[in-house]
C-alpha cells in the first residue's frame, strides 16, 4: 500500500485546460514530515502549453531524476515519462492508436520492465493532471462539494478511486499565511478498506492565483532503497503571467 499514494505528488475528460503562459516556472522544496530538513527540490518548467518538465535535485544540488509530461492528448490524463537515477525506477504512460493507455513500470535497475495496457475512462487522472483537475473543478470544490477521481497508480499498473474534499487548513498547510487566502483539500482513497491502509494527502492552494502552495503526504519519488518518504513540499512561483480558461469538451 505504500506506493498507492506515492504516484500522486497526478484522455476522456469533461474539461480541458487552455493556458497561455510566459515564464511559467516554479520550484518545490521537499522537506521531511517535520518541515525541518530539506530532502530534495523539484524544478518545474513549461517549454510550451503542452510540455512540462521537472528536474529533481538532491539537497546538495545534484540531479537525480527527470520527468517530462505531455499534455497534447489531455491536460488531466497526460502521457508522461519519469526516470529516477537513485535506484533506476522508470515510469512511462503513453497512448496507443486504439485509445488504450500503455503503462510501463520498472521498479529498479535490477528488475524487469513490465508493460500493461489499460482502458481509459472519463474520470481517469494521471500524475500532474491532478493539478489541472483541481483547477478545472475549482468552483465545485470551493463550494464544499467532494469529487471522486480514478487515479492511475503506475507502479501497480491500475487505477484507484480517490475522493477530494475540503478541509480546514492546519498550521502545516497554512505555513504562516492568512487563512482567508488559502483553500485546503484532503485526498484519500474512496474505499474504506484502502483508507484503513493508507494515509491521506493534504493540499493547500492560493485562492487568488489557484497555485498549489503546499503538499503534505507521501512523496511521488523514492529514495535509493526504493522507499517513499512522507514529505512537506513548499512551492515557490517566479515571473508567472498566465491567462487560463476552462473549456468544456
Amino acid at each position: 500500500m505504500n506506493k498507492f499514494f506515492s504516484n500522486l505528488a497526478m484522455a476522456c475528460c469533461f474539461f480541458s485546460l487552455s493556458t497561455q503562459a510566459e515564464n511559467k516556472n516554479f520550484m518545490g522544496l521537499a522537506y521531511d514530515a517535520d518541515g525541518q530538513s530539506l530532502l530534495y527540490s523539484e524544478e518545474h518548467s513549461y517549454k510550451n502549453d503542452y510540455q512540462h518538465e521537472v528536474i529533481y535535485k538532491e539537497a546538495d544540488g545534484q540531479v537525480f531524476a527527470e520527468k517530462t509530461v505531455d499534455y497534447r492528448r489531455s491536460f488531466i490524463a497526460p502521457a508522461f515519462q519519469q526516470t529516477n537515477n537513485r535506484n533506476g525506477e522508470y515510469i512511462e504512460t503513453r497512448y496507443n492508436d486504439d485509445d488504450t493507455l500503455e503503462v510501463i513500470y520498472r521498479e529498479n535497475k535490477d528488475k524487469q520492465q513490465a508493460n500493461e495496457n489499460i482502458d481509459v475512462n472519463e474520470s481517469l487522472v494521471i500524475d500532474a493532471g491532478f493539478d489541472h483537475f483541481i483547477r478545472a473543478h475549482w468552483d465545485e470544490l470551493i463550494e464544499g462539494k467532494s469529487k471522486v477521481i480514478n487515479y492511475l497508480l503506475p507502479s501497480h499498473q491500475q487505477s484507484i478511486d480517490l475522493r477530494i474534499e475540503s478541509i480546514d487548513c492546519n498550521s502545516v498547510l497554512l505555513n504562516n499565511a492568512d487563512p482567508g487566502t488559502i483553500n485546503c483539500w484532503r485526498v484519500a482513497a474512496d474505499s474504506w478498506v484502502f483508507r484503513m491502509l493508507s494515509d491521506p494527502l493534504l493540499l493547500a492552494y492560493d485562492k487568488s492565483t489557484r497555485n498549489l502552495l503546499t503538499f503534505a503526504g507521501r512523496s511521488n519519488i523514492c529514495d535509493s532503497k526504493g522507499n517513499y518518504q512522507d514529505v512537506v513540499i513548499r512551492y515557490q512561483y517566479t515571473s508567472i503571467q498566465a491567462e487560463q480558461s476552462y473549456v468544456k469538451n
